[in-house]
């Protein structure tokens, strides 16, 4: 009798065992399932971009092109670029094999098969709006326009009229608009402006339509961001213009404010919730004789509702190549950008804070 009780207890005692394990296994599976929804829906919400300087392919990157082929200029940062929703780089050159050189100091003409190379490389819109998009006259413009979007890039900043130039591109991704805008602040001359009837480059001269271009896609987008040439060559201090202007573009409705012009890294800043970079320095360009000229950066940024988190990925050109850098020259990197950024935290991992 003792003995059957006892088999009796070990039956009950091994069904509750079960029983505990398969509620246990329920609840596990509920939980995971929980939270796989939460990590699907979290990573449909977020919306990923990324942006890099000044490119250009003559000089030491066109003799680099010649020996390694066009993928050369972003074979070491490919994976980067190619990780965000969307990417946005400066095109600081024409794309073209005509045209006349303009009077100025410096003059860019590159390889039009350029044109592909960067869509190659994960960047999928480049700005035009710049003091070098003109450089071998109207055609040389018309050039660069042309191989730009037949290799399935977006053009910023550039157009027939002033309409085209300064058009907002909206943009979808997961589900989310973004708006581009892409202005130059920094035009060798009065006859780059596109005018009614003139083509040419959107100026942000006279900002009054640019930050009206700016409230209109405030109302369209979920994202706006402005993509902007100005600032002064080689000074890491932006110019008070620089500033009153980010923030008159903030107040207006950007999400994001960009810049490039300078070649070499300006301090970043948040502004009432919104980031403002003020350059991002060369990307793919000849060495420079200031080594901190060389240094530059891919600024990846997250927006998830109107949360946006943002961070710096480090590079150095080497031969006109940038190439990701580790170690002391990284942390050296991230300390100097803190340092200069008086509104913005720099952590040691590149993660941006206010």
């Amino acid at each position: 009798m003792r003995g059957r009780k006892k088999r009796i207890l070990a039956l009950l005692g091994g069904g509750a065992l079960g029983l505990g394990l398969l509620l246990g296994s329920l609840t596990f599976m509920a939980d995971a399932k929980t939270k796989n929804q939460d990590v699907m829906v979290t990573s449909f919400d977020k919306v990923t971009l990324s942006f890099v300087g000044d490119m250009q392919f003559t000089g030491t990157v066109a003799d680099q092109i010649k020996k390694n082929g066009t993928g050369y200029p972003f074979a070491r940062v490919k994976s980067v670029l190619s990780r965000a929703d969307l990417t946005v780089g400066n095109l600081e050159t024409t794309l073209t094999t005509g045209g006349s050189a303009q009077d100025k100091q410096y003059t860019f003409r590159s390889d039009p098969r350029m044109a592909k190379a960067i869509a190659d490389s994960g960047i999928d819109a480049v700005g035009l709006a710049n003091n070098h998009t003109m450089d071998f006259g109207l055609n040389s413009l018309f050039d660069t326009i042309a191989y730009v979007k037949k290799s399935g890039l977006i053009p910023l900043g550039a157009g027939k009229d002033k309409s085209e130039a300064t058009q907002i591109h909206y943009i979808k991704k997961k589900g989310k608009t973004i708006a581009l805008l892409n202005y130059s602040r920094v035009l060798p001359s009065t006859s780059w402006m596109a005018g009614a009837t003139r083509p040419g480059l959107a100026s942000a001269y006279d900002p009054g339509l640019m930050y009206s271009k700016v409230k209109e896609a405030r109302k369209k987008a979920d994202i706006v961001v402005v993509f902007i040439h100005w600032g002064k060559e080689r000074m890491t201090t932006p110019e008070a213009y620089q500033t009153e202007m980010g923030h008159a573009l903030v107040d207006a409705g950007a999400d994001l404010v960009v810049g490039h012009h300078s070649h070499i890294m300006q301090p970043v800043e948040w502004y009432k919730g919104k980031l403002i970079a003020y350059s991002l320095g060369n990307f793919v360009f000849t060495n420079s004789r200031i080594d901190r000229s060389n240094q530059t950066a891919i600024l990846e940024v997250s927006v998830r509702g109107n949360r946006i988190e943002a961070s710096l990925t480090p590079a150095r050109i080497v031969s006109g190549q940038p190439r990701l850098i580790e170690g002391a020259e990284k942390a050296e990197f991230f300390r100097f950008m803190d340092r200069i950024s008086r509104k913005a935290t720099v952590k040691s991992d590149g993660t941006l804070t206010p």
